[in-house]
């Protein structure tokens, strides 16, 4: 069973090594590769993933992807990947040399379609967020609801089959899309709408580095992932067969909301839904057009 890890990247040129480093100490039977993509950097990130590059280049390949936001750098590596499992880990986060291997195991095991593994904070003054440290795991059935922050980005993988049937990631959400967040959490669920299973699992680790500090970095983060969380629950909802799992959680979520007057959060939530809403119809009419 071979398995492919996609990091993408852009202009972090200053912080890239360390997580450069902790890719060289992967420790992972054959077969496996390590796809970077550098998503239009115009620092020196080019220059610094070719000579990464070459330190292993039986594993390591190199994309260029000029066209912005995370979900094109996403697809632009499935292009090139070859495994049958998919991994992805971010530019600065530090995985456990085993992660890998962890992740084949979690497969092997029992079959799923999707993972999350967990995810845990590398520098004890950053804020305590993005991060995700259960230690039991998470079984999540077909057509489920998937809590948003269960299973986060920064470790998760998925079955080439699965992402093959789900088309990719969706390029409207992501850092540098048009709701720039909220793309690991749309295709878990648009996963579980296919009838796919999966689970959270703590066997893999990485450790996140997000250097964001307490306070106003925390807060303008933390906003952003409130619109994004809008836009998962009515993709939830509005997908026939997660809808009936997602009516009660979100209304529930909505209406304890409410009580307390969080009124900036239900604001920006509801926005979410809006906007994403409105891609989708949007999509729907331009497939009506070409139909036509």
């Amino acid at each position: 069973m071979k398995i492919s890890l996609i990091v993408c990247t852009k202009n972090r040129a200053r912080f890239l090594p360390f997580a450069l480093e902790s890719f060289s100490r992967l420790q992972v039977r054959e077969p496996w590769e390590l796809i970077v993509v550098n998503n239009g950097s115009t620092d020196d990130t080019q220059a610094m993933l070719e000579k990464f590059a070459c330190s292993d280049a039986a594993h390591i390949k190199l994309v260029f992807e000029a066209k912005a936001g995370l979900a094109n750098a996403q697809n632009a590596g499935l292009k090139v990947a070859t495994g049958d499992i998919i991994a992805f880990t971010d530019d600065d986060c530090y995985p456990e040399p085993d992660y890998l291997e962890q992740i084949k195991t979690c497969f092997a095991q029992k079959p799923i379609s999707y993972l999350g593994g967990r995810v845990l904070l590398f520098d004890p003054q950053d804020a305590a967020i993005t991060i995700q440290t259960r230690e039991d795991r998470v079984e999540m059935p077909p057509y489920c609801f998937v809590p948003t922050g269960a299973i986060h980005g920064a470790a998760f993988a998925f079955t080439r089959a699965a992402l093959d049937q789900l088309g990719g990631f969706d390029p409207d959400l992501g850092i540098g899309g048009t709701l720039n967040s909220g793309n690991d959490i749309n295709a878990l669920i648009r996963c579980s709408a296919l009838g796919f299973s999966g689970a959270y699992d703590p066997r893999p680790v990485v450790y996140h580095h997000h250097r964001r500090k307490p306070g106003l970095d925390e807060q303008t983060l933390m906003k952003r992932y409130d619109v994004s969380r809008g836009a998962a629950y009515y993709l939830g909802i509005v997908s026939r067969t997660t809808r009936s799992n997602y009516l009660w959680p979100v209304s529930r979520h909505l209406l304890g909301n409410l009580v307390k007057g969080k009124w900036g959060l239900l604001s920006r939530e509801l926005s979410g839904a809006y906007r994403y809403g409105q891609i989708l119809r949007r999509r729907r009419v331009q497939a009506s057009t070409s139909a036509a």
